[in-house]
């Protein structure tokens, strides 16, 4: 869901009507949006339509099916052949990187150091000018130093889990600011309502990371097994993570090496730079 969102920056450069067609939970996160013409998230709704350019900008099996149901004069993005996923010419640096991209595809993404906006709008031929996140939802301006926190990551991800999180909560309290611990919702609106109630905002690589910066919060993002270049902060956050040979390796399962990228990321450099941040 965090990929959904910061592909809302393309919406900067296409000014065409534009049919949106994704997963149901990600819905929400394209409400409210004037460039979007329509949210299509049923096949059934979309199959036997014709369209004059296709951005298919999945480089998985599940996007590239969708081609099957739609007809189209363009396509940027990926696409499938003999039950492999291949890229457009314009595609070819962000496969190469990707799931089913080339051999040395770790090594390329830990070497990376552009953001994902750079091959996203590559994707389509146009340069990244740092053009914002697209959000249908109004930032609210917070007075109070209110720091949030997610702790959590997905299931895929559990390298992404910083361990320290109790203990930062706890300095923060000591030291006067107000903690909200951010919670899963039924609803994604009342999540995103929780975020924009905060005046800092503290993530791993997640959706919350992504929601912080749509709503021009301050944010701190923890990174340990992936990449921190590929994120675009645009000057008002602060990415940490150790400098380790071994960084941003892209594993998915705990680590035991020592030192470690996540362990051994201290409390006190996290609150250094929510210090600053509230500066």
């Amino acid at each position: 869901m965090g990929d959904v969102l910061r592909t809302t920056t393309l919406l900067n450069v296409l000014d065409e009507n534009i049919t949106w067609f994704t997963k149901p939970n990600a819905n929400p996160l394209l409400a409210n949006i004037p460039q979007i013409k329509e949210i299509v998230t049923d096949i059934k709704d979309i199959s036997g339509r014709d369209f004059d350019v296709v951005l298919n900008l999945d480089d998985d099996l599940d996007g590239c099916a969708v081609l099957n149901h739609v007809n189209f004069e363009i396509l940027y993005g990926f696409y499938e052949f003999c039950g492999k996923v291949f890229p457009m010419p314009e595609a070819q640096d962000w496969w190469a990187m990707s799931l089913n991209g080339l051999d040395d595809r770790d090594a390329r993404k830990q070497a990376n150091r552009q953001p994902f906006q750079h091959y996203l709008f590559k994707n389509v031929g146009r340069h990244f000018n740092r053009e914002e996140y697209v959000f249908g939802y109004p930032s609210k301006s917070i007075t109070d130093n209110v720091v949030g926190i997610e702790t959590r990551a997905g299931d895929r991800w559990p390298m992404k889990i910083w361990p320290h999180y109790d203990s930062l909560q706890q300095k923060l309290k000591s030291q006067g600011f107000e903690v909200k611990m951010f919670e899963q919702k039924d609803d994604i609106r009342d999540y995103i309502k929780d975020i924009n109630s905060c005046k800092v905002v503290v993530s791993g690589d997640s959706l919350a990371m992504h929601i912080a910066i749509a709503l021009k919060k301050k944010t701190v993002g923890i990174f340990g097994p992936t990449n921190p270049h590929e994120i675009e902060m645009y000057g008002r956050g602060e990415k940490l993570f150790m400098d380790l040979p071994c960084s941003f390796c892209f594993k998915k399962t705990l680590c035991s090496n020592s030192p470690n990228c996540m362990n051994d990321l201290s409390v006190d450099a996290v609150y250094a730079a929510i210090e600053r941040m509230i500066k």
